[in-house]
Parts: structure tokens; sequence; C-alpha cells
């Protein structure tokens, strides 16, 4: 929770902010973040007794619930270069305070999920800004946010955004990677998750055979597999939406596809 109450601190300044935005994207980290994710031990508890003794509860966890889809309402309205630096604002202002107060393990777990989430937000802005070193640094306290809770669901739409990202900037090889953790993180899902997660896959898989120079017939079979079980998991797909806030998109719907990716 250190290192995110230091790069919201960073980023809320212009100046520094500058400097965060600057950054490249460095696919080395990734590693870093996908063994920590699979390997360091969680907390025992999430339960939490700061020294300004203040009391945080389920109510103020629904607060920055409420928080997020209002910032995701405005994104979508008016776009992440404007409201950006409200939601970096918010993070450090009021999530920061609330983490460092004195809290329950349940309300811990929900209170670090919620702040994962509006993090998610602040990266998918960054990413939408082409700001991919920044956008980077909050998908990687996101992860870690969703690991301190035990949110699988969480770490795993996290990482399947991370994977996104790395398609974008044609990094197939970090791609798949990714997208496998996420399969792996969230394990037995309702078929509509694991279908998204198996598109962002096939992808990923994809852009490898179309950069490479001489395709792989392996990996060719790979993408027609992964797009037919795609096929199969949407078939069993009950209507509604199981998967946890994403990034905003261009319907009135806040939980679906983003701008950029308009198929999951």
């Amino acid at each position: 929770m250190e290192d995110a109450s230091e790069l919201w601190e960073w980023d809320v300044d212009p100046i520094r902010r500058g400097l965060l935005g600057a950054l490249p994207f460095m696919p080395t980290v990734l590693s870093e973040w996908l063994l920590s994710y699979a390997f360091d031990p969680g907390p025992e508890s999430r339960a939490h007794a700061g020294s300004s003794g203040r009391a945080v509860g389920l109510s103020d966890v629904q607060r920055l619930r409420d928080a997020y889809e209002a910032f995701s309402e405005m994104d979508h309205r008016y776009g992440g270069g404007l409201v950006r630096p409200a939601v970096v604002g918010f993070l450090n202002d009021q999530v920061k305070p609330l983490l460092n107060g004195t809290y329950t393990d349940e309300v811990g777990s929900q209170l670090m999920t919620a702040a994962s989430t509006l993090t998610h937000l602040a990266a998918w802005e960054a990413y939408d800004m082409n700001m991919h070193g920044l956008a980077q640094a909050h998908y990687g306290q996101s992860l870690r946010l969703a690991k301190a809770a035990d949110d699988r669901l969480t770490a795993s739409w996290t990482l399947k955004w991370m994977a996104q990202q790395a398609i974008d900037l044609k990094r197939p090889d970090e791609a798949v990677r990714l997208a496998r953790a996420a399969q792996k993180t969230i394990g037995r899902t309702t078929p509509r998750v694991r279908a998204f997660l198996l598109l962002r896959e096939a992808r990923a898989t994809a852009l490898g055979v179309e950069l490479a120079e001489t395709p792989n017939r392996h990996d060719i079979r790979r993408v027609h597999r992964l797009l037919r079980e795609t096929e199969e998991a949407f078939a069993k797909a009950e209507d509604g939406h199981e998967e946890p806030p994403g990034p905003p998109s261009t319907t009135t719907t806040l939980n679906c596809p983003p701008r950029r990716d308009t198929s999951g």
C-alpha cells in the first residue's frame, strides 16, 4: 500500500505527473510483478490499526464504489484527459487516508478491492492518453492491491487489461503471459468471464503470428482453438455482467470493453 500511496502522491502533482507521463513502458517490470503476484505471500489479515484512529467502515467503501461509477461516467462523457486529475486527486486525498485508518479484516478486504478498482481507472485513463509507462505503474499497483484483498476476479481483470496494453504496444510474448496469468489467477469462473479471458489470449497469440517472420503452425492452431473455445464459452454465458468494473466505454453500460477494444 505504501508504494501505491507514493505513486498517487507523485501523480497528483502536475510537474511530477509530467515526469511520470514520460516514462516508457518497461517489459522487464512485468515479470517481476507476475512473480510477486504468484509467489509472494499475501497478508495474514487485512485488518489495520491506523495511528490516526480514524474508523473505516463499509459505508466508506461504498463511497469509493460510488466515486468509481461517477468518475467512469464522467470519463465516458468528457474523456480521461479532463477527468484523470480528479481521479488521482481522489486516490491521494480520500483513498490513502482510508487505507491508513482503522478497520476490520472484512472492511480491509473490500477497501483494498475498491482502491484497486479506482487505481485501475487511473491506469486506463493514462493508457488511453498514450502515457504507457504511467499506465503500467498504476496497473502494477492495482494488481498489488487486488492481491492484498485476495480478490482473484479483480486481479484477473487487471491482468487482462495489462495484456491488452502489451498487445497495443506490439509485445506479443508479454501479452500472452499476462493473458494466461489472468486465466490461471481466476481458475474456475463463469462462461462469460472465461470467454473474455480466452479472447484476450487469442488476440495476443495472433499478434505473435502476425509479427513473426515465419509464422509458427502451432501458434496458428492455438489461435483457432482459443477462438473456438471462446465461442463455446460465450454460447454458454448467461445475460448480465459477472466481471468487475472495467474501463469506460462508448456505450451507456460501464462494465463493458473500452473504446479501443470493442469485443471484450
